[in-house]
């Protein structure tokens, strides 16, 4: 049996405990909701034309309606705001191989030089900025056009199918916490923050 004022101390370290977690909550919260998305930034390696120029946020990277192989991808976050830490990791299917191993921050996923496809690619955020924003993305496939958006380490592409993924758009959006929320309208939202010429270009 402890004593009342015993108790009554470690009663008043738990309740400091909470105080200090939430206010940390709290900041991380502040600063999302006063700073836009971090810029995410991406290039691609495409068949017979090499390495296409940097787009972002939720631009088309690749090509539509000429037929050519994505065949390697870059992507990188922007700078985040202050007490914001994270990074994003991908990893890419590649023609005859599979997955490859993840990479993060730059580097290159895919290959290049040898002719070889992309067939799927899985985009993941880590570390803080993992638990307040999602990373969206999508691709252009042989033969079937854009796919729905999906998210978080989903596949997208048509592994197994042994077709080319020709083109991609990412974008990071806060978290959504309504379940009901479908493919369809995300797909939807994210084109509505888009340019009309950028519209006019995704629905190639």
């Amino acid at each position: 049996i402890i004593s009342l004022g015993l108790f009554v101390f470690i009663l008043s370290i738990i309740l400091k405990i909470g105080i200090i977690v939430k206010a940390d909550s709290d900041n991380i919260s502040t600063v999302v909701s006063n700073a836009q998305a971090p810029n995410i930034t991406y290039i691609s390696q495409v068949q017979n034309k090499g390495w296409l120029t940097n787009v972002s946020n939720g631009e088309t990277s690749g090509t539509t309606g000429e037929a050519l192989r994505l065949e390697g991808i870059k992507i990188s976050l922007g700078t985040l705001p202050k007490g914001l830490s994270g990074n994003i990791s991908y990893s890419a299917n590649v023609q005859g191989s599979g997955w490859q191993k993840e990479v993060s921050d730059g580097a290159l996923a895919g290959t290049t030089g040898k002719g070889l496809r992309l067939e799927g690619i899985r985009i993941r955020l880590v570390g803080e900025i993992s638990k307040l924003y999602s990373v969206y993305y999508r691709t252009h496939v042989q033969g079937k056009g854009w796919t729905n958006y999906v998210k978080d380490n989903e596949i997208s592409g048509a592994v197994g199918e042994s077709l080319r993924v020709e083109a991609i758009q990412i974008k990071l959006c806060q978290k959504v916490t309504d379940q009901n929320v479908s493919t369809t309208q995300l797909t939807n939202e994210i084109d509505q923050s888009l340019t009309p010429t950028q519209r006019w270009i995704n629905s190639i």
